[in-house]
């Protein structure tokens, strides 16, 4: 049976733990973050357990952290993905407006030349005329 703690052994205990769980994070990822509310619940449940459970919760700790990792680094190679397809898209974008740019000026070219055209037949077309 548990005795219940006082607000002394409670703190002490809140900051072993807490010291402990960085600790660990620490060895085994420096950079490895657990969210507040999961390290609020393992330290809850040491500073219950008066440490007795710390192996097992330290043993589940680097599972979670562990865990965290894989996410992370799953999260990392779906953002790479997103971002290789996305330029991916872009680029066969920018080659169909440049396939429509240069049909346009070759549009324009076309009608340059027709109305150049036109505009020289009509002048051939007119009467010489004496210089007044």
């Amino acid at each position: 049976m548990t005795t219940p703690l006082n607000d002394a052994s409670a703190g002490e205990a809140y900051l072993t733990t807490h010291q402990t769980a960085n600790q660990i994070l620490a060895h085994r990822n420096p950079e490895a973050q657990l969210p507040p509310g999961i390290l609020a619940a393992i330290q809850e449940i040491m500073v219950q357990s008066e440490n007795r459970l710390g192996n097992a919760l330290r043993e589940a700790l680097v599972e979670l952290e562990q865990s965290a990792i894989r996410r992370e680094d799953t999260l990392r190679a779906s953002v790479v993905l997103s971002v290789i397809r996305s330029k991916t898209r872009l680029a066969n974008q920018i080659a169909e407006l440049r396939q429509d740019i240069n049909s346009l000026q070759n549009s324009i070219r076309s009608m340059t030349d027709g109305t150049t055209q036109a505009m020289n037949r009509a002048r051939d077309a007119l009467p010489n005329q004496p210089n007044q």
